[in-house]
């Protein structure tokens, strides 16, 4: 035997998501990198669903933020940082 399911979500207009890439997980907790006035500082985050590569923001980020999107797990706040523009 076997069955086709479809699963109906809720979407959301104007829903704030970053890719899996940029958040940092620690047991129970899972937070971002950003870039703050050079410098790397670490935001806790509350998420929502994760559709693909993406994890919808319910809390922690407004959307002005400049998040680290790669390897954010190996940078430690305080540490200096640089925004590079996004290559051709």
């Amino acid at each position: 035997m076997h069955v086709t399911v479809q699963i109906r979500m809720d979407q959301g207009k104007d829903v704030l998501t970053i890719p899996v890439s940029a958040i940092v997980r620690d047991a129970d907790t899972a937070r971002c990198c950003l870039v703050v006035s050079g410098r790397i500082k670490y935001r806790p985050l509350v998420l929502g669903f994760r559709s693909g590569d993406d994890f919808e923001i319910v809390s922690g980020l407004s959307g002005v933020e400049r998040v680290v999107k790669t390897r954010a797990a190996g940078l430690k706040p305080g540490q200096p940082a640089e925004r590079l523009p996004p290559a051709p």
